[in-house]
């Protein structure tokens, strides 16, 4: 018994160690205003404690953008992640946290994708005052946030949506790019530039490609960025597209991560599902999960390049969920017609017995 009891105290210490990851990166994708999610998200890989307060020693966390919109509480985690970012470098550690297309409309002013909830309890114009170029929120993340992240020793380079940078330019020339022209207030997402449709914060081309077994464009994008760093990347992370896995999902043996799961309770996939992508030291992988379910899977979203499902036409359920809730609708009292027709025979059929007797 002491033995067993032994064995399973290392054991639970050798788990703990991988997941507090004290010396790897840790990601985590799409947040969209659920600060609930965040925090559980962050617990579960180690990160913080149930007081959400700093506990990962110097790891480095990555969050792939998109903290707010369309989930109720998009400023709850804006203060969560700025107070988190400070507990994080007094204790060794460092809070990366990357621009998605959903910070770039906020700035702008879009509330296209703002939760009802959210308006009701802040307003719309403290909303806007705050995610404002010059607001609390609006102007934290055009001076603390940034385009993409490269891990050096991991090899490893993190951005939003795509690993599509421009020709000649490196992770650091991009940056400063996009905080320049985020500081004149000069950026749009309807043109070719860094910004646009195409750009690092709004392509699905390259993953899309990567689902479909055709590693070209990825493989194309890291030889590029390598070349101006002077290193063999060997991963790229990134988050914008809601997995059809339901999970963290790997593609091209590996060399693409994608990891948004659609943990947000304002998700439109609506999966609650938590999900961490750990890279320890020795540039090993690990992918911690809790409640992974297939999503509601829609394809015309998967293969929109720019859109967000509900940024577009007839969004909602697609006609082969439809035709199967109006078959359910039918089928269904069918079944339970029969069910209690069996249960009436069956009570018939033994009355008079006792049900609890041995004999």
């Amino acid at each position: 018994m002491g033995i067993a009891i032994l064995l399973m105290v290392m054991a639970m210490a050798l788990a703990d160690r991988m997941v507090n990851n004290k010396e790897g990166v840790t990601a985590i994708g799409d947040i969209h205003g659920d600060l609930t999610a965040l925090r559980a998200v962050l617990e579960m890989g180690g990160i913080i404690n149930s007081n959400g307060l700093w506990v990962a020693g110097n790891t480095t966390v990555v969050q792939i953008g998109d903290l707010v919109d369309r989930g109720p509480e998009s400023d709850k985690v804006m203060d969560f992640v700025i107070n988190l970012r400070q507990d994080a470098l007094s204790k060794g550690g460092q809070l990366i946290l990357l621009i998605g297309n959903h910070e770039l409309l906020s700035l702008k002013g879009d509330t296209d994708y703002v939760s009802q909830a959210e308006i009701d309890r802040l307003t719309l114009p403290v909303r806007n005052q705050l995610m404002s170029p010059q607001g609390k929120y609006g102007s934290f993340i055009i001076n603390n946030m940034q385009a993409a992240y490269l891990h050096r020793g991991l090899q490893t380079l993190f951005i939003h949506a795509s690993p599509v940078i421009p020709e000649g330019a490196t992770v650091a020339q991009l940056n400063h790019a996009v905080r320049v022209q985020l500081q004149d207030g000069n950026w749009s997402h309807t043109g070719g530039d860094i910004f646009g449709i195409t750009g690092p914060f709004w392509d699905r081309s390259v993953l899309r490609e990567a689902s479909r077994g055709n590693c070209a464009s990825l493989r194309g994008s890291i030889a590029s960025i390598s070349k101006e760093e002077g290193i063999n990347i060997t991963r790229v992370v990134v988050g914008h597209t809601i997995q059809k896995s339901g999970g963290i999902t790997p593609y091209c043996d590996g060399q693409l991560y994608a990891i948004d799961v659609g943990m947000s309770v304002g998700s439109w996939a609506k999966g609650r599902r938590r999900s961490v992508l750990v890279l320890h030291d020795n540039g090993n992988p690990q992918i911690i999960h809790r409640n992974i379910n297939p999503s509601i899977f829609d394809s015309e979203y998967w293969n929109s390049p720019s859109k967000d499902a509900q940024n577009r036409p007839g969004a909602g359920p697609s006609q082969g969920l439809v035709f199967l809730s109006f078959l359910a609708t039918i089928v269904t009292p069918c079944i339970a017609a029969a069910t209690v027709a069996f249960l009436v025979k069956m009570l018939r059929k033994c009355r008079g017995r006792v049900w609890w007797s041995d004999k």
